[in-house]
Formats: C-alpha cells, structure tokens, sequence
C-alpha cells in the first residue's frame, strides 16, 4: 500500500477504502456524535469549498482554535483541500497570545469556539472572518474580526463554480500544510512550516514500524494541535481505518475505556503519571508475608510499588 504523498489526498484513500466504516466519534450527552469515512471526505469538501466561496485561495493560513472535535477534524481537512496552511493553536491559550499567533501566521481565517471568541475583544489585523464552532448564539462576544459565520453556514456557502474550483485545486507534497507553534519552554513560541510530504514521510514511517489495522479503536485525549496526536493520532490512524474516538475530560478517560474498550490508546509520559497516580490513589494498602519472618505481615502502600 503506497502512501499518498498529501494530506487531501490521504482523506480521499481513506474514503474510498473504508467507506461507511466509522471513522471518529466523540460522547456527547448520553450518545456518540460519529462520523464515518466517507462523510468525513464529504463534509470537508463540503468545507473547503466553502472556504473557497467565501474568498480563501491557496497558500491562506487559518488559524484552528478548539478542544479536539468532529468539526475540528473536518475543519483542518477542508482547509487543506482548498489548499490552505492550518494553524492549529492551544484552545486554552490567553488571548493576547492567541492574537499575536495568529497575526505572525498572518492568518486570514479563524476557525474557533465560541470560548476562545469570547476571550478575543480586539479586532484580529489580516482576518477576514471567523467561524464558529457550535454557532454564534445568542450574546455572544462581539466579533474580533471583518465578519463572523457559524461553521456550518461555511459549507452551506459553497456553490457549484466553488467546487469546480476545489476539484482544480492542485495542493502537492512540497506545499505547506500547517505551521505548527512550538511551545516556547526556550524563549518564545516559534512557528514551525510543515509541508504535506513532512507529514505524509512521517505517516509511511508508523505504519511501517507499528502493527495497526482497520479493526484497531483507539482513544485519544491529546490535543491535536500537538504535532504528534495529530500526525499519529489523525493522520496515521485515518490512513488505516482505525476507529478514534475523542475525550478532552482526563475525569471521563476511565468512562470511555470501559465503554469503547480501545485497542490502541496514546499519551506522553506526564500523562501516564497522572493515570498512574489516579489509579493508586484508589488502591487499598497491600498486605503481604516478609521472607524469614512466617506469620509476620507487612504493609506495601501504593507509593512504593515504584520504589
């Protein structure tokens, strides 16, 4: 199986191989929201044409401000079929430090909840307009740029002369796909340029080192706009039709493992202490027999079972 050498061209591949197979789903209330393979392809072209109709042109960045989500996932592929940059940010950033990201990006579009556009009361120099997740509402933030839309009106803009133009869109693996901020532990946030091949190359590479296949469910809490959620977490598990499903509440992680039962399952180490530490703090002392002392008990709390 050959890798395909940009991310529009990942999403299509995936469509076409797994079709009604679900691709992500995410617990909200008492069910899941789901979103199989081939109406994620839809609804992204459905996006970027969008996008398309409302001015955006190839080489745009827009800005992605949200918790992981169903939109979010859709966002960043319609982007990128209309051959724009994504700027993915950390949703719980200030917004000061959002506004200065966005404008070093010179993003023209920001796609963002409705919190993250309520912490943001200047205008944004360089934005067009700024998508909602989840609607405007009702008294809501006054918008911070030309114009604000809800997401869903975005794909309900596209016209016929705007999917003509995403078909002819031609996004390739040496165009830029994301600029991706590191997180600034040395000095400021720098912006890194990722083209589609950067991450197509590192695609090929897990699913040639790792055994993962379409009958695979992984659970994911990492925000997708760390690199490696996303090239791992996203792009890798897509291109294998692998079932992902969404948790942003590490106190629901435990709810979601007992009802999806993943296979796969993904974190950094500051994250498996915390589960650790969750975990040992439920356990009762341990009771057990010292050698060359029968009869004699002891006592092994859950903070020594490392030492």
């Amino acid at each position: 199986m050959t890798t395909p050498s940009t991310i529009p061209e990942l999403v299509e591949e995936s469509a076409r191989r797994f079709g009604d197979k679900v691709a992500y789903q995410m617990k909200v209330g008492s069910g899941y929201q789901r979103l199989t393979f081939n109406e994620m392809a839809r609804r992204s072209r459905d996006l970027g044409a969008g996008l398309l109709a409302m001015g955006m042109r190839k080489g745009d960045a827009v800005a992605l401000i949200s918790e992981n989500s169903l939109d979010w996932i859709v966002g960043y592929f319609g982007l990128s079929m209309a051959g724009g940059v994504g700027v993915p940010l950390y949703s719980e950033l200030r917004g000061p430090e959002i506004e200065d990201l966005v404008r070093r990006s010179d993003a023209r579009y920001v796609i963002a909840s409705r919190a993250v556009i309520g912490r943001l009361r200047d205008r944004l120099p360089g934005v067009e307009s700024v998508i909602v997740l989840g609607g405007a509402g009702e008294g809501g933030a006054a918008s911070p740029a030309g114009g604000i839309v809800s997401f869903d009106a975005v794909a309900a803009a596209a016209t016929h002369a705007s999917r003509r133009m995403l078909r002819s869109t031609d996004v390739s693996s040496s165009d830029l796909a994301s600029i991706v901020f590191t997180s600034g532990t040395m000095g400021g946030a720098k912006g890194v340029m990722l083209t589609h091949g950067n991450f197509t190359a590192d695609v090929e590479s897990v699913r040639r080192g790792l055994p993962i296949g379409s009958s695979d469910r992984m659970l994911t809490v990492l925000p997708f706009h760390h690199a490696l959620p996303f090239t791992v977490g996203l792009l890798t598990f897509t291109s294998l039709g692998v079932e992902t499903t969404l948790e942003n509440d590490l106190a629901r992680l435990r709810d979601r493992m007992q009802e999806i039962k993943p296979t796969l399952f993904g974190g950094v180490p500051a994250l498996f202490k915390l589960m650790y530490r969750a975990i040992t703090r439920r356990l009762p002392p341990l009771r057990l027999r010292q050698s060359g002392a029968p009869g004699h008990e002891g006592h092994l709390r859950s903070g020594d079972l490392l030492s």
